[in-house]
C-alpha cells in the first residue's frame, strides 16, 4: 500500500480499534448505570418471566417496552436460549454501535460520494463518541448506548431515508415501519423525514411504486399499533386532561422545551448552538452551486424535520392534545443533525484542505469543539465561515435560497443572543455557545492549535495532508476524552456497586414475592438486579407509570401511594420552570420519609404488604431515624426488615395512620 492510500484509509481503519475499546469500557460501567438509573432489559425481562413474582410491583413504565419488536428480544432470549439480559445487553450494545458507525459511513458515502474517507470517520467519530447530536429540543441524550432501541431505531430510519435518495420507496417503506416497530414516535418521525425528497417532485408521487410504498407502510404500522399497541393507550381517554397536563409539566422535561427555558434561560446549552450547526449546515449544503438532485432531496428532509420541531414546540407550548404532545416531535431535530454532521463534517474537512489559514483554524476549532466542548459548534467560529453567505445577501440581486437561509439561521441566532441579554440571561462571551474561547484557553487546546498553524506555515514542507492529520488526531483525543466522560463519576461509583450489592442480597436472600419499600426519592433502581417488586417511587406514582399509555387508573393508585406521606400533590404545580417543582416535592418526601416513626413505618407496611425498607444510610435528612431490625447493610444503604425489634406483631396504628411527622 503506498503512503498517500494509507493516509486515505488509516482514519476508517482506526476506527475499528477505537469503537472496540468504546465499547469495552461502557459494558464495565453499565451494570452499575442500570443498577442505580434502573429501568433497563433486566427488571423488563424477569417481570416478564415472573409475573406472579412481580404481581405487587407498582409499574414503571418498563411494560411500554413490550411494543418495541427490538426489546421483545430480552424475554424471547431468555425464555428459548437461556440468555440472560446481563449477558445479552453487552451483545446488543456493540451491534447499536456498529450499526450506527456503518450508518454514518453510508450516510455519507451517499450524500458526499467524492469526500475522502477521513470525513466518514469524522462523521462516525461526531455521531458515536461527541455531544453533536446532543443538541436534542427534547434533552434526550445523545449518544446513548445502553442496549435499548434508540440507536436500532436511528438506524433504521436513516437507511431508509437513503432508501429514498436511492429510489427504492417501497424497500425503504418496510424499513420506515420496522423503525415503528421499534419506537413508534421515532419511527413516525422518521418516516415523515425520509420520504419528504418525494415531495421535491410532487407529479411523481403517484406513481405505482410510491402508492405500494404508502400501502405498505400503513399496512405495517396499523398492523401494530393495533395488534401489539392498543388506541387506548395512544388517546387516553377517561384521563382527566387538566391533571395530566399538571403532573406530566411537573415531572417530565423531555415533552416541554419551552416551559423549561430551553429557548430563553438555558438557551445557550441546545437552542443556540442548534442555530449555529444549521447555519453551517446550509452553507456547505448549497455552497457548491447548482445543487445536485440529492442535496435537493435531503434540503427537503431538513425543511420537514424542522417543520417537525415547530409543530412539537407549538404542541407543547399551547398544549392541544395529550396525544400530540406525547408524539414529542421537536425530537425530530436528532434527524437533522444526524444527517446535518455529514455536510458539515465534509464542508469543513474541504476547508482544512484549501483556502486562507484563517479559515482552516476556524474549521478545526469546530471540528474539535463537539468533543471538548460538548454540544459544540461556538456561534462565532460558525458566523465566521459562513460570512460569504451574508456578503451574497448583501449584494443586491445576489444570492440563492441557500444563502438567503444562511442569513436567516445567523441573524436568528444573534436576535437569540441579544434577546437574553437584554433579559440578563446571557452566558459570558467566553462561553461555549458564544465564542468557545473559554475551551481553547485551556492548555491542551492551545497546544493543538500551536501545532496547527505550525503546520499551515509549513505545509509546502510537510505535506498539505499534515494539518488534517493533526484535526484527525485531534478528534480522536477528543472522542476518547468524551466516552471516559460518559462514564459513571468516580464519587458515585461506590455507592452504585453498594446499591447493586444491595439488590443483589435482595435476589439471594428474600422470597420472589417479598414486597421492597425502597427510598422514594431514588430513581430508579432496585428492580434489575434484585428481582424484586418494588412499592415504586415519586417519579414512578405521578408520572413514569402512567404518562406514555395514561392509564388514569394508575395515576390514581399513584396519588393514593403518594398520599401516605401527608402532603398534597399541589404543591408542585406552579412553579417555573414546571420541573422545579418536582424538586421540591422530591425534598420534602426525603424529609418525611426519613424522619418518619417506626409505627408509622410499620402500619404502610401493613397496608401493603410490604417485606423490607431500603434507606440511604447518608442523606441531606440524615440517617432515617429507626430501630427496625436491620437485614443488610453496606457503606451506604440498609435494608430494614418491616418488624419491630423481637419480631413481634406490631400494635394498630394510632391515628392518623399516614406516614407523615407533622
Amino acid at each position: 500500500m503506498t503512503a498517500p492510500v494509507f493516509r486515505r484509509m488509516a482514519p476508517l481503519a482506526l476506527l475499528g480499534p477505537f469503537l472496540a475499546w468504546a465499547w469495552w469500557v461502557q459494558v464495565g460501567d453499565i451494570e452499575l448505570r442500570y443498577a442505580w438509573y434502573g429501568l433497563g432489559p433486566m427488571g423488563y425481562t424477569y417481570k416478564k418471566a415472573d409475573p406472579q413474582g412481580f404481581a405487587r410491583d407498582f409499574p414503571n413504565s418498563t411494560e411500554e417496552f413490550d411494543k418495541s419488536a427490538v426489546m421483545r428480544l430480552y424475554p424471547l432470549a431468555y425464555r428459548w436460549l437461556g440468555l440472560e439480559p446481563e449477558r445479552l445487553v453487552p451483545v446488543m450494545m456493540a451491534a447499536e454501535m456498529l450499526l450506527m458507525a456503518a450508518v454514518m459511513v453510508a450516510l455519507t458515502r451517499a450524500l458526499r460520494p467524492a469526500a475522502p474517507p477521513a470525513v466518514a470517520a469524522l462523521a462516525v467519530l461526531l455521531a458515536v463518541a461527541s455531544g453533536a447530536r446532543d443538541m436534542n429540543l427534547a434533552q434526550f441524550n445523545q449518544p446513548f448506548f445502553w442496549g435499548l432501541y434508540y440507536n436500532v431505531t436511528d438506524a433504521l430510519r436513516l437507511i431508509a431515508f437513503m432508501l429514498v435518495l436511492k429510489g427504492r420507496v417501497v424497500a425503504a417503506a418496510v424499513l420506515a415501519a420496522a423503525a415503528f416497530a421499534c419506537h413508534p414516535a421515532m419511527g413516525l418521525m422518521g418516516a415523515a423525514f425520509a420520504f419528504a425528497p418525494l415531495l421535491v417532485k410532487p407529479r411523481e408521487l403517484t406513481r405505482r411504486a410510491n402508492i405500494v410504498a404508502g400501502i405498505a407502510f400503513l399496512a405495517l404500522t396499523g398492523a401494530w399499533l393495533m395488534g401489539v399497541i392498543g388506541l387506548r393507550g395512544v388517546t387516553g381517554e377517561g384521563f382527566p386532561r387538566q391533571l395530566w397536563l399538571d403532573l406530566t409539566q411537573a415531572f417530565g422535561f423531555h415533552w416541554y422545551p419551552v416551559q423549561n427555558g430551553m429557548f430563553t434561560a438555558k438557551h445557550e446549552l441546545v437552542f443556540l448552538p442548534f442555530l449555529s450547526f444549521l447555519a453551517l449546515v446550509a452553507y456547505y449544503l448549497t455552497r457548491r452551486g447548482s445543487q445536485g438532485d440529492t442535496d435537493r432531496k435531503a434540503a427537503a428532509s431538513i425543511v420537514a424535520g424542522l417543520a417537525m420541531v415547530a409543530l412539537g414546540v407549538l404542541f407543547s407550548a399551547a398544549p392541544f392534545s395529550p396525544t400530540l404532545i406525547k408524539l414529542c416531535l421537536h425530537r425530530a431535530n436528532d434527524l437533522v443533525l444526524t444527517v446535518g454532521v455529514v455536510y458539515v463534517a465534509a464542508g469543513l474537512w474541504g476547508e482544512l484542505e484549501s483556502g486562507p489559514a484563517w479559515r482552516q483554524v476556524a474549521a478545526a476549532v469546530l471540528l474539535v469543539s463537539p468533543f471538548l466542548a460538548p454540544p459544540g459548534f461556538p456561534l462565532l467560529f460558525a458566523l465566521a465561515l459562513t460570512a460569504p453567505a451574508w456578503a451574497a445577501v448583501a449584494r443586491p440581486g445576489a444570492g440563492g435560497w441557500g444563502e438567503r437561509a444562511v442569513f436567516a439561521i445567523g441573524l436568528a441566532a444573534l436576535l437569540v443572543a441579544a434577546a437574553a441579554a437584554s433579559a440578563g440571561r446571557a452566558a459570558s462571551p467566553m462561553s461555549d455557545a458564544y465564542t468557545g474561547l473559554k475551551w481553547l484557553a485551556s492548555a491542551p487546546a492551545l497546544v493543538g492549535l500551536a501545532a496547527l498553524v505550525l503546520a499551515l506555515v509549513v505545509r509546502h514542507l510537510a505535506g498539505r495532508w499534515l494539518p488534517g492529520a493533526i484535526v484527525l488526531a485531534a478528534a480522536g483525543v477528543g472522542a476518547v476524552a468524551f466516552v471516559q466522560g460518559t462514564l459513571e463519576p468516580a464519587k458515585d461509583r461506590a455507592a452504585d456497586r453498594d446499591f447493586k450489592a444491595a439488590q443483589e442480597w435482595a435476589r439471594a436472600n428474600t422470597p420472589k414475592d417479598a414486597l421492597f419499600f425502597v427510598d422514594p426519592t431514588l430513581y430508579y433502581g432496585w428492580r434489575d438486579y434484585s428481582r424484586r417488586p418494588s412499592f415504586g417511587n415519586l417519579r414512578e406514582w405521578l408520572y413514569l407509570a402512567w404518562a406514555y399509555n395514561s392509564d388514569y387508573a394508575v395515576c390514581q393508585e399513584g396519588m393514593r401511594r403518594f398520599g401516605e406521606f401527608g402532603f398534597g400533590v399541589q404543591q408542585c404545580f406552579g412553579h417555573r420552570p414546571p420541573f422545579e417543582g418536582f424538586r421540591a416535592l422530591s425534598r420534602e418526601l426525603r424529609r418525611r420519609v426519613y424522619t418518619a416513626p417506626d409505627d408509622a413505618r410499620l402500619a404502610l407496611a401493613r397496608r401493603y404488604g410490604i417485606a423490607y425498607f431500603v434507606f440511604r444510610k447518608r442523606t441531606d435528612c440524615g440517617r432515617p431515624a429507626t430501630h427496625l431490625p436491620v437485614a443488610y447493610e453496606n457503606g451506604h444503604f440498609l435494608i430494614l426488615r418491616a418488624e419491630p425489634q423481637g419480631g413481634a406483631t406490631p400494635a394498630a396504628p394510632a391515628p392518623p395512620d399516614r406516614l407523615q411527622t407533622d
